[in-house]
């Protein structure tokens, strides 16, 4: 079990014990922006008090007092902060207990929630057009687009990608009877490309 489930499992422990009213969806842990405010946070206290009838302060107290007596596992220091986030710090032995996770899980089985569900995506990217020299942007996106497919299919999406080259249209058309034009050592249409780009794509 992951240092971040048995955080949130505490959590909903603790709020089962104070007999505060919540949903599951509710309990939510994210990592704080500044170091000093410990290595998990939660906001848990300030989304139920309007339910609970209570100040998200006193809540966070409760909680936080609640949690520390249940003594979790790597957990070290429990504190309230702000109008009512409660914030986790941790002993160095977590690091060693998510590096036996990840052992134990495997290349297969570490860091694959299954948040798609099996929903079909198609990621479509690139789209590069042959009117015009490719440039570091295609390839940038090119890689970005093959990255989120392999992140999301990770995560559980049926993912299917597309790498689009534009090869249809008007512009393929004036770019075609350019080419043609510059082969045959005619004229280029007046409407269609006169750059050194399509001379060299015509000696090709």
């Amino acid at each position: 079990m992951t240092t971040e489930r048995r955080l949130a499992d505490g959590i909903v422990a603790a709020l089962a014990t104070l007999h505060i009213p919540f949903e599951p969806q509710e309990v939510q842990l994210v990592r704080p922006a500044r170091p000093e405010h410990g290595d998990w946070s939660t906001n848990v206290a300030l989304v139920v008090a309007k339910s609970a009838g209570r100040a998200p302060r006193d809540i966070a107290n409760d909680l936080s007092a609640t949690l520390l007596a249940a003594s979790i596992d790597d957990v070290v220091a429990v504190e309230v902060a702000g109008p009512g986030f409660v914030n986790f710090k941790l002993a160095k032995s977590w690091l060693h207990h998510a590096l036996v996770e990840v052992v134990e899980a495997g290349t297969e089985g570490y860091a694959t929630p299954g948040l798609g569900g099996g929903e079909r995506v198609q990621i479509e990217f690139v789209s590069a057009n042959p009117t015009g020299p490719l440039h570091v942007g295609n390839g940038w996106l090119g890689s970005y687009g093959d990255a989120l497919g392999r992140v999301m299919s990770r995560c559980g999406w049926d993912v299917k990608r597309e790498f689009y080259v534009n090869d249809t249209g008007g512009q393929i058309r004036l770019l075609g009877e350019s080419l043609l034009a510059r082969r045959r050592g005619e004229v280029v249409p007046e409407e269609g490309y006169q750059g050194e780009y399509v001379t060299q794509l015509a000696q090709e």
